[in-house]
């Protein structure tokens, strides 16, 4: 039997597609100076994708999996929080 996986999301939203953009590049300089958190508070993957169930909405969808215990223990969800 596998490991059950934790996985946490959040959502933005955005006035413009040019907002959007500029958050994303503004996410990708936070991610890339946390890397090394994520990586060994277990982090297996993130996804970042753009939610199109509205027209004109210009909303990305952030999610990260790992593990749901690291270092033996269950992971809280303050434990998580305190990466992002």
């Amino acid at each position: 039997m596998s490991e059950t996986k934790l996985i946490s999301y959040i959502t933005s939203d955005f006035q413009t597609k040019s907002d959007m953009i500029v958050g994303e590049t503004e996410w990708i300089k936070i991610m890339n100076e946390k890397y090394d958190e994520f990586k060994s508070a277990g982090a297996i993957r993130q996804t970042v994708t753009q939610i199109w169930n509205k027209e004109g909405s210009f909303r990305r969808w952030w999610a990260w999996r790992g593990p749901s215990r690291h270092r033996g223990k269950p992971l809280r969800r303050d434990e998580v929080a305190r990466l992002l």
